[in-house]
């Protein structure tokens, strides 16, 4: 019984600036303080980044009907309309637009106490640059 061997990824220097760059940003940015005009930027600036490698990328020829998928983006969709209503119910449900209200906390608020501790807010960062750039898929 004969194994084939895996393939190994080839680090690129693409890659590899990629993954420095997105490392150095996630340290910085865990180390900014939330809702700050400091920490939007660092956020934004990503953010507009992978937007822009999103729209660059070239339209595939034939969409992908494949059952797994359709039920895939069924599912993120489902989650993503939870996710608002549930951001519009505590927004709108609250005494004043800029404080918390443990009545009517905002998902951001459930996850604050966690967010409290750096080495969560840098593997949150990782994660979130990661997911970016697999959607884009580059």
């Amino acid at each position: 019984m004969t194994s084939e061997p895996v393939p190994r990824r080839v680090i690129t220097w693409p890659r590899a600036v990629f993954v420095a760059g997105a490392v150095a940003l996630a340290y910085i940015g865990s180390g900014l303080p939330s809702h700050d005009w400091t920490s939007l930027v660092a956020v934004a600036l990503p953010a507009v980044g992978i937007l822009v490698l999103a729209l660059l990328r070239p339209v595939p020829v034939k969409p992908v009907r494949e059952p797994r998928v359709r039920r895939a983006v069924l599912a993120w969709a489902l989650l993503l309309v939870v996710a608002v209503i549930w951001e519009a119910w505590a927004f709108f449900g609250q005494s004043a637009w800029n404080a918390a209200n443990p009545a009517h906390p905002t998902l951001s608020t459930l996850i604050d106490p966690l967010l409290e501790y750096r080495a969560v807010r840098f593997a949150g960062w990782l994660a979130w640059l990661w997911v970016g750039r697999k959607l884009v898929g580059r």
